[in-house]
């Protein structure tokens, strides 16, 4: 009986533990941090300053806005950026400023050679539709985003 009852709560325990490791990965895997950009609200027509929350390692990054949609499908599933400028940097908080960037007339361009199904360019005139982001320009992973609004 005493035997059985030590199994029980060794069964327990190492239960409870498999849930609370469940729940730490699934509260720490976040999206990107938010950045923070000016003016807010943007300026169609006009470039912004983006700042990000955080010290980032030096290296390069390119700055700019994309569609919270993405296009095609799979690995190459990927969203529409315009008005990048690439930044060499050298640690610590990034400050830098995008291309110029519209919310109607799809007048932002595709800044790089657009993948099937992308569009060659894009509007950012419905609300959530687009975001500023930061991105590491050799992995390509999105550092820090927040939602565009005009």
């Amino acid at each position: 009986m005493e035997i059985e009852m030590g199994m029980k709560k060794r069964m327990l325990s190492g239960v409870a533990a498999g849930i609370a490791a469940v729940g730490l990965l699934a509260g720490g895997a976040s999206a990107a941090s938010a950045l923070s950009y000016t003016p807010t609200p943007a300026v169609d027509g006009s470039p912004i300053t983006v700042t990000s929350t955080g010290s980032l390692p030096a290296g390069g990054y390119r700055v700019g806005v994309c569609t919270v949609q993405t296009f095609g499908s799979g690995p190459t599933a990927a969203p529409a950026c315009g008005a990048l400028t690439n930044v060499t940097h050298g640690g610590g908080v990034l400050v830098a400023t995008t291309g110029t960037v519209f919310e109607t007339g799809n007048a932002n361009a595709h800044s790089v050679p657009a993948l099937p199904a992308q569009p060659a360019d894009f509007d950012c005139d419905a609300p959530g539709s687009c975001e500023v982001v930061i991105v590491n320009h050799s992995t390509r992973a999105t550092v820090e985003s927040a939602t565009l609004a005009f």
